[in-house]
């Protein structure tokens, strides 16, 4: 009966049915998209499994780039201040990309291109790192890195990474001329400031420096509440002082509300307003969508009071006659849905910006 219902229906108002169709099916993948785009926002960072005690270490009262851009010297000091700190790690995030090559077997080199980050040797464990070759202590040594799945892949097919030698031609005077691979991490999601890049042990690089701010402090706490209980050790404790205004007490910033601050180049951000925006732009589309749905079946009711009174006369119940047209509406919207789901990954696809991931 409902499928005969709709047949009717779409054989008396072929235009009607098809844009009433193409209406709320353009509302569900409009409101598809834009929640998984909020949802990406929402979970931004959150893919490690120690992001909810991963914090940041903030100069309090400092509004300026270098709120969170540290000395090495500073950033080792607050990694020691605590029994709560359960790892700690500096982070050089301003090498950019390097050209480095790879060269066995008595082949020509090949040449490759990729951002290099100095880190210190607990990054694997404050992140949480999983690692697909070698383990947590793999930027224990000197001149070692670890590489993502999907560069270890290209550059080694079939093979083992680690132990493997990469060449750097760089002008950077800090940075090996030969650097071991030691560790294949699993590649990060697009959705974290962590980038698939090459991690490099940073050694004795600018170690006790008080003077050049070049390092981000990233702590992993024994427990979130402590926190603060951790900042206001360090700042009763530091010799402040003889620093002058360049070192200041600090502030604890949990890792995942560092995207939605807009802190400039340094880290991925977004807009919290905008994203609000988006949501309620999201919940106003499909509700047009479903307006439209309604009035397209309140546009029907002379059609449909002449068939309720031929089934009425035939000896179809009241209650049957309202499940009857209840579960068309409801097949209508299954529909719909279910051709929103379908053109959901070729429309983002379609959408996606050129060199986004």
């Amino acid at each position: 009966m409902i499928l005969r219902n709709l047949k009717s229906l779409i054989r008396r108002y072929p235009v009607a049915v098809v844009l009433n169709f193409t209406g709320l099916v353009a509302a569900f993948v409009a409101f598809a998209l834009i929640f998984l785009q909020a949802d990406y926002e929402l979970s931004f960072d959150k893919c490690h499994p120690t992001a909810d005690r991963v914090f940041r270490a903030d100069k309090k009262g400092d509004e300026s780039l270098f709120r969170n851009i540290l000395p090495r010297g500073f950033a080792d000091d607050i990694i020691s201040s605590s029994a709560h700190i359960e790892a700690g790690c500096t982070f050089m995030p301003f090498i950019g990309e390097i050209y480095f090559s790879v060269a066995e077997g008595g082949k020509a080199p090949a040449g490759y291109k990729r951002d290099l980050v100095f880190v210190s040797e607990r990054f694997i464990d404050v992140f949480g790192i999983k690692m697909i070759e070698g383990d947590s202590h793999a930027l224990e040594g000197p001149n070692s890195v670890i590489i993502p799945r999907s560069l270890a892949e290209n550059l080694f097919p079939g093979e083992l990474a680690t132990g493997k030698l990469l060449k750097t031609d760089t002008k950077y005077m800090e940075l090996p001329r030969e650097i071991t691979v030691t560790g294949v991490y699993e590649d990060f999601p697009t959705n974290t400031q962590l980038g698939n890049d090459l991690y490099l042990t940073v050694g004795d690089l600018q170690k006790g420096n008080y003077g050049g701010a070049n390092f981000v402090c990233y702590l992993l706490l024994d427990d979130a509440g402590n926190a603060q209980a951790v900042a206001d050790e360090f700042n009763a404790h530091f010799d402040f002082p003889p620093q002058g205004d360049w070192l200041t007490p600090i502030e604890l910033m949990p890792l995942t509300s560092i995207y939605f601050r807009n802190e400039g180049n340094v880290y991925k951000s977004g807009s919290r307003s905008q994203l609000l925006l988006l949501i309620a732009i999201a919940i106003l589309i499909l509700g047009i969508g479903l307006i439209n749905f309604t009035n397209f079946y309140v546009a029907l009711t002379p059609l449909r009071i002449q068939s309720v009174n031929l089934q009425k006369i035939l000896g179809s119940s009241t209650r049957r006659l309202r499940a009857l047209v209840v579960a068309e509406a409801v097949i209508w919207c299954i529909c719909a849905f279910v051709v929103a789901a379908l053109l959901l990954g070729p429309v983002s696809d379609a959408l996606l910006t050129p060199g986004a991931c």
